[in-house]
Protein backbone atom coordinates (compact mmCIF):
# COMPACT_ATOMS: atom_id res chain seq x y z
CA UNK A 1 0.00 0.00 0.00
CA UNK A 2 1.21 3.52 -1.24
CA UNK A 3 1.69 5.94 1.57
CA UNK A 4 -0.56 8.39 2.20
CA UNK A 5 -3.28 5.28 0.14
CA UNK A 6 -5.95 4.11 2.59
CA UNK A 7 -7.54 1.31 2.50
CA UNK A 8 -11.70 1.68 2.11
CA UNK A 9 -14.79 -0.97 1.39
CA UNK A 10 -16.97 0.24 -0.96
CA UNK A 11 -20.52 -0.81 -2.03
CA UNK A 12 -21.80 0.22 -5.37
CA UNK A 13 -25.33 0.50 -5.61
CA UNK A 14 -25.03 0.03 -9.33
CA UNK A 15 -23.67 -3.84 -8.20
CA UNK A 16 -24.47 -4.93 -4.51
CA UNK A 17 -26.89 -1.85 -3.00
CA UNK A 18 -30.21 -0.60 -3.47
CA UNK A 19 -32.17 2.12 -1.80
CA UNK A 20 -36.30 1.80 -2.20
CA UNK A 21 -36.98 4.11 -4.73
CA UNK A 22 -39.32 6.51 -2.38
CA UNK A 23 -36.33 7.44 -0.65
CA UNK A 24 -34.51 8.74 -3.53
CA UNK A 25 -35.02 11.97 -4.70
CA UNK A 26 -34.84 13.00 -8.29
CA UNK A 27 -31.28 14.41 -8.14
CA UNK A 28 -30.02 10.75 -6.52
CA UNK A 29 -32.00 8.96 -8.87
CA UNK A 30 -30.48 10.53 -11.74
CA UNK A 31 -26.36 9.68 -10.10
CA UNK A 32 -27.14 6.90 -8.15
CA UNK A 33 -25.10 5.06 -11.14
CA UNK A 34 -21.80 7.36 -9.19
CA UNK A 35 -22.92 6.74 -5.78
CA UNK A 36 -20.46 4.90 -3.85
CA UNK A 37 -21.19 3.57 0.51
CA UNK A 38 -18.01 3.83 3.05
CA UNK A 39 -18.47 0.62 5.25
CA UNK A 40 -15.19 0.38 6.72
CA UNK A 41 -11.57 2.40 6.37
CA UNK A 42 -8.13 2.11 7.66
CA UNK A 43 -5.69 4.91 7.52
CA UNK A 44 -2.29 4.27 6.98
CA UNK A 45 0.00 5.73 10.05
CA UNK A 46 -3.06 6.14 11.82
CA UNK A 47 -3.98 3.82 14.48
CA UNK A 48 -7.19 2.17 14.53
CA UNK A 49 -8.24 1.60 18.31
CA UNK A 50 -12.02 -0.16 17.17
CA UNK A 51 -14.65 -0.54 14.80
CA UNK A 52 -18.06 -0.18 16.53
CA UNK A 53 -21.65 -0.38 14.78
CA UNK A 54 -21.18 2.46 13.26
CA UNK A 55 -18.16 4.44 13.72
CA UNK A 56 -14.38 3.84 13.37
CA UNK A 57 -12.26 5.49 16.28
CA UNK A 58 -8.47 6.31 15.27
CA UNK A 59 -6.13 7.41 18.52
CA UNK A 60 -4.47 10.64 17.44
CA UNK A 61 -2.63 10.89 20.61
CA UNK A 62 -4.09 13.38 22.99
CA UNK A 63 -7.26 13.18 20.98
CA UNK A 64 -9.49 10.51 18.83
CA UNK A 65 -10.97 11.07 15.50
CA UNK A 66 -14.43 9.54 15.19
CA UNK A 67 -15.42 8.11 11.97
CA UNK A 68 -19.48 7.66 10.75
CA UNK A 69 -19.38 5.01 7.80
CA UNK A 70 -22.47 4.49 6.15
CA UNK A 71 -23.16 0.98 8.41
CA UNK A 72 -26.39 0.53 9.50
CA UNK A 73 -27.31 -1.11 12.66
CA UNK A 74 -30.61 -2.44 14.03
CA UNK A 75 -30.58 -4.23 17.57
CA UNK A 76 -26.92 -4.56 18.17
CA UNK A 77 -26.48 -6.31 14.58
CA UNK A 78 -24.78 -4.76 11.60
CA UNK A 79 -27.64 -4.98 8.28
CA UNK A 80 -25.64 -5.87 5.40
CA UNK A 81 -26.19 -2.89 2.95
CA UNK A 82 -24.74 0.39 3.80
CA UNK A 83 -27.19 4.08 3.28
CA UNK A 84 -25.44 6.56 1.13
CA UNK A 85 -23.77 9.06 3.02
CA UNK A 86 -25.85 8.22 6.16
CA UNK A 87 -22.34 8.65 8.20
CA UNK A 88 -22.14 11.91 7.28
CA UNK A 89 -25.69 13.18 8.05
CA UNK A 90 -25.24 11.43 11.80
CA UNK A 91 -21.75 13.38 11.89
CA UNK A 92 -23.49 16.64 11.13
CA UNK A 93 -26.70 16.55 13.16
CA UNK A 94 -24.21 15.21 15.91
CA UNK A 95 -21.69 18.07 15.76
CA UNK A 96 -24.78 20.82 15.24
CA UNK A 97 -26.42 19.92 18.75
CA UNK A 98 -22.62 19.49 20.80
CA UNK A 99 -22.25 22.70 19.53
CA UNK A 100 -25.36 24.45 20.23
CA UNK A 101 -26.50 22.43 23.71
CA UNK A 102 -24.06 24.87 25.61
CA UNK A 103 -24.99 23.19 29.31
CA UNK A 104 -22.79 20.74 29.44
CA UNK A 105 -19.16 20.03 28.88
CA UNK A 106 -18.28 17.86 26.28
CA UNK A 107 -16.20 15.76 24.30
CA UNK A 108 -16.17 18.14 20.66
CA UNK A 109 -13.36 19.67 19.56
CA UNK A 110 -14.02 20.17 15.47
CA UNK A 111 -15.81 18.34 12.76
CA UNK A 112 -14.31 21.43 10.64
CA UNK A 113 -11.64 19.22 8.51
CA UNK A 114 -9.79 22.74 7.24
CA UNK A 115 -8.67 21.96 10.81
CA UNK A 116 -7.67 18.60 11.05
CA UNK A 117 -4.25 17.88 11.78
CA UNK A 118 -1.70 17.87 8.60
CA UNK A 119 -1.22 14.08 9.13
CA UNK A 120 -5.05 13.52 8.09
CA UNK A 121 -4.96 16.07 5.06
CA UNK A 122 -4.50 13.47 2.85
CA UNK A 123 -7.71 11.81 3.75
CA UNK A 124 -9.74 14.23 3.12
CA UNK A 125 -11.93 12.43 1.02
CA UNK A 126 -12.85 9.18 3.23
CA UNK A 127 -13.04 12.03 6.24
CA UNK A 128 -14.46 15.34 5.20
CA UNK A 129 -18.60 15.55 6.53
CA UNK A 130 -18.25 12.27 8.54
CA UNK A 131 -15.65 12.72 11.16
CA UNK A 132 -14.98 14.91 13.89
CA UNK A 133 -12.12 14.89 16.46
CA UNK A 134 -13.03 14.60 20.28
CA UNK A 135 -11.01 14.63 23.47
CA UNK A 136 -10.02 11.43 24.99
CA UNK A 137 -12.81 10.42 27.98
CA UNK A 138 -13.19 8.18 30.74
CA UNK A 139 -16.69 6.34 29.97
CA UNK A 140 -19.29 6.11 33.10
CA UNK A 141 -21.14 2.67 32.84
CA UNK A 142 -24.49 3.98 32.58
CA UNK A 143 -25.65 5.13 29.50
CA UNK A 144 -28.34 8.78 30.05
CA UNK A 145 -31.66 7.71 28.27
CA UNK A 146 -34.36 10.83 28.41
CA UNK A 147 -37.87 9.57 27.17
CA UNK A 148 -40.33 12.15 25.69
CA UNK A 149 -43.01 9.79 23.90
CA UNK A 150 -43.71 6.28 24.49
CA UNK A 151 -42.10 3.88 22.45
CA UNK A 152 -39.01 1.33 21.55
CA UNK A 153 -38.31 -0.96 24.87
CA UNK A 154 -40.25 1.61 26.87
CA UNK A 155 -43.32 0.79 25.04
CA UNK A 156 -42.74 -3.04 25.77
CA UNK A 157 -42.47 -2.82 29.60
CA UNK A 158 -45.12 -0.89 29.32
CA UNK A 159 -47.59 -2.94 28.09
CA UNK A 160 -46.55 -5.85 30.41
CA UNK A 161 -46.48 -3.54 33.82
CA UNK A 162 -47.70 0.12 33.36
CA UNK A 163 -43.92 1.26 34.33
CA UNK A 164 -40.82 2.04 32.28
CA UNK A 165 -37.24 1.37 34.07
CA UNK A 166 -39.42 1.22 36.81
CA UNK A 167 -41.18 4.13 36.87
CA UNK A 168 -45.02 4.39 37.02
CA UNK A 169 -46.84 6.01 33.84
CA UNK A 170 -50.56 7.07 33.68
CA UNK A 171 -52.85 3.97 32.42
CA UNK A 172 -54.19 3.64 28.86
CA UNK A 173 -51.20 5.72 27.20
CA UNK A 174 -50.73 4.63 23.51
CA UNK A 175 -47.53 3.59 21.35
CA UNK A 176 -46.25 7.26 20.13
CA UNK A 177 -48.00 8.55 23.09
CA UNK A 178 -46.54 11.97 24.44
CA UNK A 179 -45.18 11.43 28.07
CA UNK A 180 -46.56 13.72 30.80
CA UNK A 181 -43.28 15.00 31.86
CA UNK A 182 -39.76 13.67 29.90
CA UNK A 183 -38.19 10.72 32.28
CA UNK A 184 -34.90 9.47 32.65
CA UNK A 185 -34.50 5.74 31.72
CA UNK A 186 -30.65 4.66 32.79
CA UNK A 187 -29.38 1.79 30.54
CA UNK A 188 -26.36 -0.54 30.78
CA UNK A 189 -24.44 -2.81 28.65
CA UNK A 190 -25.33 -6.81 29.75
CA UNK A 191 -22.96 -9.28 29.36
CA UNK A 192 -23.74 -10.31 25.80
CA UNK A 193 -23.38 -6.40 24.79
CA UNK A 194 -26.85 -5.25 24.36
CA UNK A 195 -28.44 -2.25 25.80
CA UNK A 196 -30.14 -3.47 29.53
CA UNK A 197 -32.52 -1.20 30.90
CA UNK A 198 -32.04 -0.29 34.76
CA UNK A 199 -33.88 1.37 37.32
CA UNK A 200 -32.90 4.27 39.52
CA UNK A 201 -32.00 2.29 42.22
CA UNK A 202 -29.53 -0.12 39.99
CA UNK A 203 -28.20 3.40 38.72
CA UNK A 204 -27.63 4.94 41.93
CA UNK A 205 -25.65 1.20 43.26
CA UNK A 206 -23.48 2.09 39.86
CA UNK A 207 -22.69 5.33 40.14
CA UNK A 208 -22.76 6.42 43.52
CA UNK A 209 -26.21 9.09 44.23
CA UNK A 210 -24.47 12.44 43.89
CA UNK A 211 -22.68 11.02 40.14
CA UNK A 212 -26.80 9.54 39.83
CA UNK A 213 -28.20 12.79 40.53
CA UNK A 214 -25.96 14.99 38.37
CA UNK A 215 -26.12 12.72 35.27
CA UNK A 216 -29.56 12.49 35.44
CA UNK A 217 -30.67 16.55 35.77
CA UNK A 218 -28.14 17.36 33.14
CA UNK A 219 -29.47 14.62 30.82
CA UNK A 220 -33.37 15.96 31.31
CA UNK A 221 -31.91 19.63 31.08
CA UNK A 222 -30.42 18.83 27.43
CA UNK A 223 -33.07 16.83 26.74
CA UNK A 224 -35.68 19.78 27.31
CA UNK A 225 -33.33 22.09 25.52
CA UNK A 226 -33.25 20.15 22.67
CA UNK A 227 -36.88 19.04 22.52
CA UNK A 228 -37.77 23.12 22.55
CA UNK A 229 -35.19 23.73 19.53
CA UNK A 230 -36.64 20.98 17.49
CA UNK A 231 -40.39 21.56 18.15
CA UNK A 232 -39.67 25.13 17.08
CA UNK A 233 -38.29 23.57 13.31
CA UNK A 234 -41.23 21.62 12.99
CA UNK A 235 -39.44 18.17 14.61
CA UNK A 236 -40.04 16.18 17.28
CA UNK A 237 -37.69 14.22 19.44
CA UNK A 238 -38.70 10.94 20.59
CA UNK A 239 -35.87 10.28 23.04
CA UNK A 240 -32.65 11.17 22.96
CA UNK A 241 -29.29 8.95 24.05
CA UNK A 242 -25.67 10.16 25.63
CA UNK A 243 -22.74 8.54 27.19
CA UNK A 244 -21.04 10.23 30.23
CA UNK A 245 -18.33 10.46 31.03
CA UNK A 246 -16.39 11.94 34.50
CA UNK A 247 -13.17 14.02 34.03
CA UNK A 248 -11.01 15.76 36.29
CA UNK A 249 -14.48 15.95 38.26
CA UNK A 250 -16.38 17.21 35.67
CA UNK A 251 -19.41 15.54 34.02
CA UNK A 252 -19.20 15.78 30.71
CA UNK A 253 -21.26 14.68 27.10
CA UNK A 254 -19.76 12.24 24.73
CA UNK A 255 -21.11 10.36 21.62
CA UNK A 256 -24.36 11.21 19.95
CA UNK A 257 -26.66 14.08 21.25
CA UNK A 258 -30.19 14.51 19.66
CA UNK A 259 -30.01 12.02 16.72
CA UNK A 260 -33.34 10.26 16.91
CA UNK A 261 -36.08 12.29 15.00
CA UNK A 262 -38.96 12.10 14.03
CA UNK A 263 -40.94 14.98 11.44
CA UNK A 264 -43.83 16.71 13.96
CA UNK A 265 -45.98 16.60 10.97
CA UNK A 266 -48.46 13.81 9.80
CA UNK A 267 -48.13 12.01 13.30
CA UNK A 268 -50.45 9.55 14.30
CA UNK A 269 -51.17 7.89 17.43
CA UNK A 270 -52.38 4.31 17.41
Amino acid sequence: MANGECRVKIHSLATDGYLPIFLLSRKTMRAEMKLTLLSELDLPGIKKLRSGKVREIFDLGDSLLFVATDRLSAFDVILPDPIPDKGAVLNQISAFWFKRLSLAKNHFITANFEKFPQRLQPFRAQLESRSMIVRKARPLPVECVVRGYLAGSGWKEYRASGTVCGQALPADLKLASSLPEPIFTPSTKSDAGHDQNIDWKECTTMLGEEIARRVRDLSLQLYRAGKEHASNCGIIVADTKRASTNNSCAIISRRSIGTRHRPARNCRVT
